[in-house]
């Protein structure tokens, strides 16, 4: 009767434990997998950030389904933005933005917005928190900012790829682009027909293009010059 005891026993601490495990692994990868707040793609989020008195910057961030992002940043008063494009990662409710040397920003996600975390991914302890604000639709478009990248032009169609990524986007044929395509037919009798570095200030506009489907495209606003290889470093060459 003992021995039975003991077995019945040793049978119902091998169930409790059993499911004691099954509990802690259910509750474990719940908490590591928690869901996040939905990241809506495209997405477009701005905000400030004061760095001293007297000096603060302005954000405002494109998030596209491609993975591919659009940062623009605007110190103090200036009036011109500056632009750019790189590729994002998502990891549970932590968003990367990378872009060779130029950006390496983490996000927490949040309820429609985004908050600054530091380069480690953790928490800034700091009182005031920068947070971006979600923004409507379409809020980087027709934005003038300073662009840096490569452009190319073949058979009536250009491209301007950034600097430190390999995305081709069209460019426009309308505004300046006939001080950029000047530019790339005289180089390219000495580069054997290779893009050129430019830098110039423009916007992006969506276009509908020969299928009647929107499509991201730079307006140039005002080509200023040529740019040497090292000053736009990481570029691609346009395909």
């Amino acid at each position: 009767m003992q021995t039975r005891h003991i077995i019945v026993f040793i049978l119902l601490l091998s169930a409790a434990t059993l499911f004691s495990c099954i509990a802690n692994h259910n509750g474990g990868n719940g908490q590591k997998g928690a869901t996040a707040p939905e990241l809506p793609l495209p997405g477009y989020y701005a905000g400030s950030y004061v760095i001293s008195e007297g000096a603060s910057v302005h954000n405002a961030l494109a998030l596209f389904a491609d993975s591919s992002f659009l940062l623009l940043r605007r110190f103090n008063a200036d009036t011109l933005w500056t632009g750019v494009f790189g590729r994002f990662s998502l990891n549970g409710n932590k968003l990367k933005l990378s872009a060779g040397d130029e950006v390496q920003t983490n996000y927490l996600v949040e309820k429609n917005s985004l908050k600054v975390l530091d380069f480690e991914g953790n928490a800034v302890d700091r009182q005031n928190q920068f947070v971006l604000q979600s923004q409507p639709d379409g809020s980087v478009y027709n934005t003038p900012f300073l662009m840096k990248g490569a452009y190319f032009f073949m058979a009536d169609a250009a491209t301007l790829t950034f600097c430190g990524t390999a995305r081709a986007i069209p460019v426009m044929t309308a505004g300046d682009n006939i001080s950029a395509e000047r530019l790339f037919l005289e180089e390219s009798e000495k580069n054997n027909h290779q893009p050129v570095f430019v830098e110039l200030v423009g916007s992006l506009r969506l276009e509908k293009n020969m299928e009647g489907n929107e499509q991201m495209q730079i307006y140039i606003e005002k080509f200023r010059s040529k740019l040497w290889l090292q000053e736009c470093s990481g570029s691609h060459q346009a395909n």
